[in-house]
């Protein structure tokens, strides 16, 4: 590592299922059911998840992490293939409607944790850290994330800024070597280690072919890959999975197991970030509690 004085630290964490646990939430059967019901979806006959998942957001994920389309436009068109083939006559109008309301639930329930407002607040405190919000997911999630900063009071801070890469804009996902080229190319300086603090899909909805176990497992060794073979320095991962039967819990025990991750990433980050106690190290050191 090398002192201080040169020293530049790449911190990039993940959003949803990893900043987001509402987003999380949303996708569970009990609140997702009651989107569908609310945005009126569900008297289209988008009546099941098995429909939702299967029919509708897996068919689109390729395009709606990889282009610039948006969620809206992306399950508009794909809702109304889907009433085609099911010979089911819909006002193009109600449909559209339908999945706008049900879009803003979704961006609505796709919160940054309170808890994570101290961390980054202290990143932030830090000259040479550099800290980064990389998620694959759709175009809206650019501006939604860049306002949830802002209602934290973490938006424009002058040197240091949160940047957002969203793979919607890029054109590649995370384990694409051309996803961590672009957020290359806007980092003020090369950083001489990257923390990586993920979930690799495990904690979205098990219905999510996102979210399967081999799917995690490869998405995980793909996107270290690529940050070796862009950034060629050493990579910490910190694997933020909340445990099956915490998700499956009461709400309870679920937000306390989420709040002992945030903790146990604040511990990683002290632990990676003061190295030493010389008097320049104690000047830039990450903030005490």
């Amino acid at each position: 590592m090398s002192e201080d004085g040169n020293r530049s630290e790449l911190v990039v964490i993940d959003f949803s299922g990893t900043l987001s646990l509402d987003a999380v939430l949303f996708g569970q059967e009990k609140s997702l059911k009651k989107a569908l019901r609310s945005s009126s979806l569900w008297e289209l006959g988008i009546d099941s998840l098995d429909v939702f998942w299967n029919e509708l957001i897996n068919p689109t994920w390729e395009e709606g992490s990889t282009t610039p389309q948006g969620y809206s436009t992306l399950l508009t068109a794909r809702v109304r293939q889907w009433l085609q083939a099911q010979r089911r006559e819909v006002p193009e109008q109600q449909v559209e409607q339908s999945v706008q309301h049900f879009a803003r639930l979704y961006l609505h329930a796709s919160r940054i944790h309170p808890a994570w407002r101290r961390v980054l607040q202290h990143l932030l405190a830090v000259p040479f850290v550099i800290v980064v919000i990389a998620t694959d997911h759709y175009a809206e999630a650019t501006a939604h994330i860049v306002a949830q900063l802002q209602r934290l009071g973490l938006g424009d801070k002058g040197e240091q800024q949160v940047l957002v890469a969203n793979s919607a804009d890029i054109g590649a996902r995370k384990e694409s070597p051309v996803y961590w080229e672009h957020v290359r190319a806007r980092l003020p300086a090369p950083p001489n280690e990257v923390i990586l603090i993920d979930d690799f899909g495990a904690n979205e909805n098990l219905m999510d072919a996102y979210a399967s176990e081999p799917a995690v497992a490869r998405r995980r060794e793909a996107t270290v890959a690529a940050l070796k073979q862009v950034f060629g320095v050493p990579i910490v991962v910190y694997e933020f999975v909340i445990a099956g039967e915490q998700v499956a819990g009461s709400l309870q025990e679920l937000h306390r197991a989420y709040r002992q991750k945030v903790r146990q990433v604040d511990t990683l980050l002290r632990q990676r970030l003061v190295k030493s106690e010389t008097p320049r190290s104690r000047r830039l050191r990450y903030p005490p509690e």
